[in-house]
């Protein structure tokens, strides 16, 4: 991961690392998005959203979309919480508990573009409890399910040391990203997305 988005990551984070809110749908304009100079594209009226669910804690919010910078886009709730994607690929967390800084998941990507099997190298970093960035190394195989007409699965089984996971994504037949359950770390588990519809509801879950 370059040093730039160590430093578009990491400089936010540091507040938050050891929160676990995921809360609500984001009120555009209440906070500034995350930004990379010169970069931001100004995003439409009718903003894009994301229903997100820490799988573990049963807590759920609306992320609506808020900047787009050479090929990441930035998700914020109304509670200032944060997620950063690449092509629907989970790349750092902002205040949802035990942060994400930068994950270097281009190897994945690589496969689930081209919608085919294969080995990926994933490396995860994070901020200890003595504002340390650790990185951690996973050995990945991704596969690929056509067996469903209108959409593609595709898994990420990753090993680590002392840790496992498996991700899952659903792709459109246009190559989105539909859905998916993405691991963040030992702390938080899972983090499951999905799209949400512009006129659907907008609201808190934490059953």
């Amino acid at each position: 991961m370059s040093l730039r988005l160590l430093l578009l990551f990491g400089a936010v984070v540091v507040a938050g690392c050891t929160e676990a809110r995921l809360d609500g749908s984001v009120a555009l304009g209440r906070a500034p998005p995350l930004v990379v100079a010169n970069e931001i594209v100004l995003l439409p009226e009718t903003p894009d959203r994301i229903r997100a669910e820490l799988v573990a804690l049963g807590r759920s919010g609306t992320f609506t979309k808020v900047a787009e910078a050479r090929g990441y886009t930035t998700w914020r709730a109304s509670d200032g919480s944060a997620l950063v994607t690449q092509d629907g690929v989970v790349t750092s967390t902002y205040r949802l508990g035990f942060d994400l800084i930068s994950a270097d998941v281009s190897d994945t990507l690589s496969l689930v573009r081209a919608r085919r099997s294969g080995d990926a190298l994933r490396i995860h970093q994070y901020l200890d409890g003595e504002d340390q960035i650790k990185t951690r190394a996973f050995q990945c195989t991704v596969a690929l399910d056509r067996s469903n007409a209108s959409s593609y699965r595709m898994t990420e089984d990753c090993r680590g040391v002392s840790v496992s996971f498996v991700n899952t994504f659903t792709i459109g037949k246009d190559g989105a990203v539909i859905s998916s359950r993405q691991w963040l770390g030992p702390d938080v588990g899972y983090l499951r997305l999905t799209g949400v519809p512009i006129n659907g509801s907008v609201g808190v879950n934490s059953n």
